[in-house]
């Protein structure tokens, strides 16, 4: 006996996702404080500054970088708390517990 097999298919259109912010327009928008996403690391840093178009990165473990600011994009909430959690996990390593 043979069991028909059902398939769906969903189309999903990732470009339409609301939590992916729009990238920055131009360099004077990258302001200093900011949480960003790098697209180069992957990973959500505080911009220290900015220098015509380069953007100096910071996280909470001492990591500092520089990226074109076209590389980076303001960081969603998940990613804003991915980096609170990696700040608090490195104060506890740091401490000793």
């Amino acid at each position: 006996m043979t069991v028909p097999i059902r398939r769906t298919f969903r189309f999903v259109d990732w470009t339409l996702r609301p939590e992916t912010p729009q990238n920055f327009r131009a360099p004077a928008e990258v302001v200093a404080g900011t949480v960003v996403f790098d697209k180069d690391c992957e990973m959500p840093g505080v911009v220290d500054g900015r220098e015509d178009r380069v953007v100096f990165l910071s996280r909470p473990t001492g990591r500092k970088w520089r990226v074109y600011w076209s590389r980076v994009r303001p960081a969603t909430e998940w990613e804003k708390r991915q980096l609170v959690a990696v700040g608090r996990l490195h104060a506890l390593r740091q401490k000793g517990v």
